[in-house]
């Protein structure tokens, strides 16, 4: 190919970049720009509130980004599972305070995708289940 043409591998890479861009919108072909995590009571509980997709990515996913009450980033690990983290340098580690118990393309509680959350719980050191803990779209 001569200068300025694309390699197989970005026009691949544009497809699916599209894809998931169709992927996150919800029955109404509305796209989700506001996820609201409520729940969880114990240590953690300052990662609950408003989190806003401010168009940037992470493994091909949105980032989550909460301002309101403290700050918190919701973000796509490379194992697939969904997490919430104190810090945005926590991306880069697949760090977080609250994860997503099993991997999925969507991080939504309840009967559209029924994700169980887990919290870092330092005391026992161990992630322990949460089943109060919800993800739904505003």
């Amino acid at each position: 190919m001569g200068s300025g043409g694309s390699k197989p591998e970005e026009v691949v890479e544009e497809i699916s970049a599209f894809t998931k861009e169709e992927e996150w919108r919800n029955d109404q072909g509305l796209q989700y720009t506001v996820i609201v995590v409520k729940g969880h009571e114990g240590s953690k509980a300052s990662l609950m509130g408003r989190y806003i997709n401010e168009g940037q990515t992470y493994n091909g996913m949105p980032i989550f980004v909460k301002r309101q009450d403290g700050k918190g980033y919701m973000y796509y690990s490379s194992t697939g599972k969904w997490n919430l983290a104190f810090k945005r340098s926590d991306l880069g580690e697949n760090l977080g305070a609250i994860g997503s118990a099993e991997p999925a393309e969507k991080p939504f509680t309840g009967r559209d995708n029924g994700l169980i959350y887990k919290y870092a719980d330092s005391k026992q050191k161990c992630f322990v289940e949460d089943k109060l803990i919800t993800l739904e779209w505003e």
